[in-house]
């Protein structure tokens, strides 16, 4: 089937497919992936097989933006989640507790992240963070223009991850 611009499919473990671009322009996609056993995973990014060579094929170049490790899941159901996050100028999410690991890959800008310590680093632009879970955490933006980032991470199935992640506008 063919994919539209920012729609998705959920594929299961072990399934074999296919991607390829029919079109004459070029294609980004966003590809995340647990491997491992039922009760832990780790993201990875998986060299993706060169098209069909033609006069018109070109290899994929694949970037990896994540590859965490993270702890036995305890939970029997979770929820993955990736969201696409603008911290407006200024915004301050305030300190919080997420219920999961949960990863933050800065797309454009910088944001400034506190840890459980109360230490604050900036992340800029191109770079990831794995957040852990049941600790106190705060994101912000203390610039005066916008940041986009993506989140990511899996929280217990009953909990919602945007409101346990997502930036609240000030």
């Amino acid at each position: 089937s063919t994919l539209d611009v920012e729609s998705g499919v959920f594929l299961r473990a072990g399934a074999i497919y296919e991607a390829r671009n029919d079109g004459d322009s070029d294609v980004s996609l966003l590809r995340l992936s647990f491997v491992g056993n039922n009760s832990s995973g780790t993201p990875v990014a998986i060299p993706m097989a060169s098209p069909v060579a033609s006069s018109m094929a070109a290899d994929a170049t694949i970037t990896s933006i994540a590859d965490f490790s993270l702890p036995t899941l305890q939970a029997e159901s979770y929820t993955l989640f990736l969201e696409r996050v603008t911290w407006f100028a200024g915004v301050d999410r305030g300190q919080y507790i997420q219920n999961g690991p949960a990863g933050i890959y800065v797309e454009s800008g910088t944001l400034t992240i506190s840890s459980p310590s109360g230490l604050d680093g900036d992340l800029t632009e191109g770079n990831t963070v794995l957040l852990p879970a049941d600790q106190a955490l705060r994101a912000r933006n203390d610039g005066d223009t916008s940041s986009q980032a993506l989140m990511f991470g899996v929280v217990p199935a009953n909990v919602n991850p945007v409101s346990a992640v997502s930036p609240t506008p000030t």
